[in-house]
This record gives structure tokens, C-alpha cells and sequence, in this order.
């Protein structure tokens, strides 16, 4: 997954770019308990952070699967690499890091979907909950209209930092 935000201010302090790239690997059994590894890197001009690198294992559940409602719980561990930002000697923090999520979709018609997303990041210097809500509609077989909210919230021993967005958009598979 890749995000990548940029929003001009009417003054430098007032711009909003951040870049978000994200990888993750499942492997599945037969039963509902599967393993996971996730990598993540992320440079946002509204954060205390020039960038951070997160990579996390763990394992997940899918506590409900059917045509119409998943939910899906993930648990794990991992490090963080954070560069904070305009720091004189360039400091940059290593952490261990505990990782809780949650998936939620669930399919209202054959063409609408709803996704809700939720992830806490927990280090010893700083905490990072996100979450998203979609709703999608399926326009043609390839094309879907998509509005979600993101929401951010940092909490660090630096300064904390919430941000969040509304988006529309369209979608487009192959």
C-alpha cells in the first residue's frame, strides 16, 4: 500500500505532505490462524518525526469469515526506527515495539462495502494509533467510488501530533 498526501497552506508551517509505504506478507494455514511480517516507512511534515521505519511479525485470527462480514485480529511485535526532525545532532531512536490491529468489512449490498481499520503501535518512546473507515460503491467491475476518514494520533516524549483526513476518490483494479 502507498499513500502519499500533499496539501498547500498559505504559509510553509500550514503545507500537509506525508508519504506512507506500506508491505505486508501473510502466510495461512487451513485453519483461522495465520503469521504475518509488515513493513512500513513514512516521512510527514506535520509530525515530530523526519521519518520512521517500522518492520512487525505476529500473528493473526479471523475471528469472523463469510460472504458478507470479516473481522480479522492481528498481534505482534517488531522495531521502529525514528529520525526526529530538525534535531541539531540528527538524533534518531531504536524501539522494540508491540503491535494490536483490527479488520472489519463488511458488504451492505453486492456493490457497497464498508471497511474499518484500526491499528496501536506501542514503543517506549512513542505510541501511534491509526485508523481508517471507507465506504466504497462499485461503479463498473473495475471502477469503485471511494470516501474514507484517517486518523492519526501520535502521542511521544517529544510532543504529540493528531492529524486526520477526509477523502474522496476513485478506485480503479485490474
Amino acid at each position: 500500500m502507498a499513500d502519499v498526501v500533499s496539501t498547500p497552506g498559505n504559509s510553509s508551517d500550514q503545507n500537509i505532505e506525508r508519504y506512507y509505504v506500506s508491505g505486508k506478507i501473510l502466510h495461512r494455514g487451513e485453519n483461522i490462524v495465520y503469521r504475518f511480517g509488515k513493513i512500513t516507512a513514512e516521512k510527514d511534515l506535520t509530525s515530530i518525526f523526519d521519518h520512521q521505519i517500522t518492520t512487525s511479525m505476529g500473528w493473526g485470527i479471523d475471528v469472523l469469515k463469510s460472504d458478507d462480514v470479516s473481522l480479522s485480529l492481528e498481534m505482534g511485535g517488531g522495531y521502529r526506527y525514528s529520525r526526529m526532525k530538525d534535531s541539531e545532532d540528527e538524533k534518531a531512536t531504536h524501539e522494540g515495539t508491540g503491535m494490536l490491529a483490527g479488520f472489519y468489512t463488511y458488504k451492505i449490498s453486492p456493490d457497497i462495502k464498508f471497511n474499518q481499520d484500526i491499528s496501536f503501535e506501542l514503543g517506549k518512546d512513542s505510541q501511534i494509533l491509526r485508523s481508517r473507515s471507507a465506504l466504497s460503491a462499485d461503479l463498473t467491475k473495475k471502477i469503485s467510488a471511494v470516501a474514507s476518514y484517517s486518523l492519526k494520533n501520535v502521542q511521544a516524549d517529544k510532543g504529540d501530533n493528531r492529524d486526520s483526513l477526509l477523502s474522496l476518490g476513485l478506485r480503479y483494479r485490474y
